[in-house]
């Protein structure tokens, strides 16, 4: 099963909270949405579909993170990089 990195929850900056209120709320909405999807764990491969390219300045396997299939990519850079094959 795949390894997401947990995050505290998206919140608006308590000085945004004197302004338009239906504003504010929709926005906490919107967050609240992007906190859940981050946190499904399928949620990776529709970022990495097959044949994706992970470019990290860390060894961590994306396989290690995500799940899935990937193969580590040669390169000249100072960079670690991985295609998603499965």
């Amino acid at each position: 099963m795949a390894r997401i990195r947990q995050h505290e929850p998206l919140r608006i900056p308590e000085h945004w909270r004197g302004q338009d209120r239906s504003f504010v709320v929709q926005l906490e909405h919107i967050l609240d949405d992007i906190y859940a999807h981050m946190h499904n764990a399928d949620a990776w491969k529709s970022v990495y579909p097959v044949g994706a390219v992970f470019i990290s300045s860390e060894d961590t396997s994306p396989a290690e993170l995500f799940g899935g299939t990937w193969e580590e990519v040669e390169n000249s850079l100072d960079l670690y990089m991985w295609k998603r094959t499965a």
